[in-house]
């Protein structure tokens, strides 16, 4: 029964692995485990990546692992907001309040603790764009599609893509395309989330610099 207490279980998570792992948003599930994406800890961004296996006790510690994916690739990466599962690797989408867009993958296939298992790359400037600040990210069974919000200044809609069939780390592996006047209209900018329903991907207005 929904409404029955005893069927409802929490956990505190927040000192995982012996890391302070406070302030998600988003997350994604691999067919097994349950990745929550970093965010902010109430101080700072941070890049804690949290895991969750759901074959184990949800209210057991050892059920949870996490790692620190703060400076995989010597980049400095913090702050992310949702993820999205290609069937294989974990993307988690960088945020940071619009200051960079530091995209990170991890290997589901590989060790979540290892770093060896984890990339990233940094696509703030894709295409000649201003590309920062996505929030939420959509799987269309080969590309992926990072949502625009907020490149630190202004709401925008300059989409990014990944095509996940190429290198992670190269350039030509990376689209954008600014879709800031679609329809005929001014203020398409400012999204959160996405859908894919087959055909089409679908991004969610949330505010676009002046009005919601």
């Amino acid at each position: 029964s929904f409404a029955t207490s005893a069927h409802w279980s929490a956990y505190d998570a927040s000192s995982t692995s012996g890391l302070a792992t406070k302030g998600y948003i988003g997350g994604v599930f691999d067919g097994r485990y349950i990745y929550f994406a970093p965010f902010y800890d109430g101080s700072a961004y941070h890049g804690k990546a949290l895991r969750y296996d759901t074959t184990a006790s949800f209210t057991d510690s050892n059920s949870w692992s996490a790692y620190d994916a703060g400076t995989v690739s010597g980049l400095t990466i913090t702050g992310f907001e949702g993820a999205v599962f290609d069937g294989r690797y974990v993307y988690f989408v960088d945020y940071s309040g619009g200051a960079s867009a530091n995209m990170v993958r991890y290997d589901t296939a590989a060790s979540f603790t290892t770093s060896g298992s984890w990339s990233a790359y940094d696509a703030s400037s894709t295409g000649g764009l201003a590309t920062k600040g996505y929030i939420g990210a959509v799987f269309d069974s080969r590309y992926v599609y990072f949502v625009p919000a907020y490149d630190g200044t202004n709401r925008h809609a300059r989409v990014l893509r990944y095509d996940t069939i190429a290198s992670f780390t190269a350039a030509g592996s990376w689209a954008a395309y600014d879709a800031g006047n679609s329809g005929g209209l001014t203020n398409t900018k400012g999204f959160e989330g996405g859908v894919f329903d087959g055909r089409y991907v679908y991004f969610a207005p949330h505010h676009d610099g002046s009005a919601y």
